[in-house]
């Protein structure tokens, strides 16, 4: 089954997401797989295949992870694109760094190679994706983004760790919760 580790985003930052995401796809045209707002959430680590059998000690190492964390707040203000905005592939809603989730995505890249995974790139950026293009981007998608101006802060309170199952069908990936582990409890 394909896996990924994820921070599940709140009602009302699905909601302005995707209304950022209909403006630019009403401007635009090029071909690409929109997600649907539903399926919104922060990828902490994409694992890729996995046996399912392997869930029971993912759960324990995402445990032990989570429990050594304080629930914190990612302030989510950009609006950006992998590699560039000019030769866009993914267009995302993103957070400004942030210590606890580089600590956070760093302790569990230590458990995950612990358990057998390859490393991941040296960096995970905080970020909602949008929109994955397929083929050349729309030659007016800088300016459309850049008519946009600044993406209004919002405030997501990360608190628990989920790892999702994606299966993927002829009408886009669907996700489902496999568990979810809390954050340390404040005391």
């Amino acid at each position: 089954m394909r896996a990924f580790f994820s921070l599940p985003i709140d009602g009302a930052l699905r909601m302005h997401v995707g209304r950022v995401a209909e403006r630019i796809r009403r401007e635009t045209t090029m071909p690409a797989s929109w997600v649907r707002p539903d399926n919104y959430h922060v990828t902490l680590r994409f694992l890729g295949e996995i046996d399912p059998d392997l869930t029971g000690a993912l759960e324990t190492a995402a445990g032990g992870v989570a429990r050594g964390f304080a629930p914190f707040t990612l302030r989510v203000a950009e609006l950006g694109a992998f590699p560039s905005i000019d030769r866009a592939r993914v267009l995302w809603v993103g957070a400004t760094a942030d210590p606890a989730f580089g600590n956070l995505a760093g302790a569990l890249e230590r458990e995950l190679h612990e358990l057998g995974f390859a490393p991941e790139r040296p960096e995970t950026v905080a970020h909602i994706t949008m929109v994955r293009i397929k083929g050349r981007p729309d030659a007016r998608l800088p300016r459309v983004v850049e008519a946009l101006g600044p993406f209004p802060p919002h405030s997501l309170r990360v608190d628990r760790l989920v790892l999702m199952e994606s299966r993927l069908t002829p009408h886009g990936p669907t996700y489902d919760s496999l568990f979810s582990v809390p954050l340390r409890t404040e005391t």
